[in-house]
């Protein structure tokens, strides 16, 4: 107990703070809608992983059966975001198994082929991919911009014909590396725009104006270069990503 602190106030402050957290518990807890939306985001990323997997087990091409694999593993990090919501609500999700939708598809997978049920598949995940856009938590983590990549996966798998090994794998290269590409690009526009104000500082030192007059030049330079590479390379990226 700190000094001066009077009597029994430790115990009233664990007491308030459990409090707070058992109000915020049953905030949650008194929002069905919310819950329910959360159980169902949490079944069907749960099936989708379930049946990617079954999908990787029939596929005999070792590159898309790597594909599938690595499809899941978004699924399972997707349905782990949705079990920790549930579990900060009181919900355990932890006896709920795939569906046997998922079981018949699978079967179907293995006796007529993986591209067989793709289709469904990307009917699937385009209506993950709506349904995300409408969800703010989903949002702010991407995960409607994955489901949308994961759609353009199968509908190149379901295409007539059906596309070609290295094409699956470009599309799924490009979704992987959407990361990797934002950080490259702001990388690359922070060095242009240290060159570029760097240059219109040294011009306009060069014709000794004053000092005053060369620091506003420079944070000018620095503030316009900032926006305008953000905004460029931001446009670039997205563009990129919406192919």
């Amino acid at each position: 107990m700190r000094s001066g602190a009077a009597p029994g106030s430790a115990d009233r402050g664990r007491t308030g703070g459990a409090g707070r957290s058992s109000s915020g518990a049953s905030g949650i807890a008194g929002d069905p809608a919310r819950i329910a939306r959360w159980r169902s985001n949490y079944r069907a990323e749960l099936d989708s992983a379930a049946l990617y997997r079954l999908l990787a087990r029939a596929e005999p091409d070792d590159r898309l059966r790597t594909v599938y694999e690595r499809l899941a593993a978004t699924e399972d990090r997707h349905r782990e975001v949705w079990r920790a919501k549930l579990a900060t609500a009181g919900e355990d999700v932890s006896h709920v198994g795939p569906s046997r939708r998922v079981r018949i598809l699978g079967a179907l997978a293995r006796r007529l082929g993986p591209r067989a049920v793709a289709p469904l598949a990307r009917a699937a995940e385009s209506a993950a991919d709506a349904g995300y856009a409408s969800q703010p938590e989903a949002r702010a983590l991407g995960m409607h911009a994955e489901e949308r990549s994961h759609a353009r996966i199968f509908a190149a798998l379901s295409a007539s014909g059906g596309a070609e090994a290295s094409e699956i794998l470009r599309i799924e290269g490009r979704h992987r590396g959407g990361a990797g590409n934002t950080l490259r690009a702001a990388v690359l526009g922070a060095n242009d725009g240290l060159v570029s104000n760097l240059s219109l500082v040294m011009g306009v030192a060069g014709a000794d104006p004053g000092r005053d007059v060369v620091l506003l030049a420079g944070v000018s330079g620095l503030l316009a270069g900032a926006l305008s590479m953000a905004l460029g390379e931001w446009i670039s990226v997205r563009s990129s990503q919406e192919a």
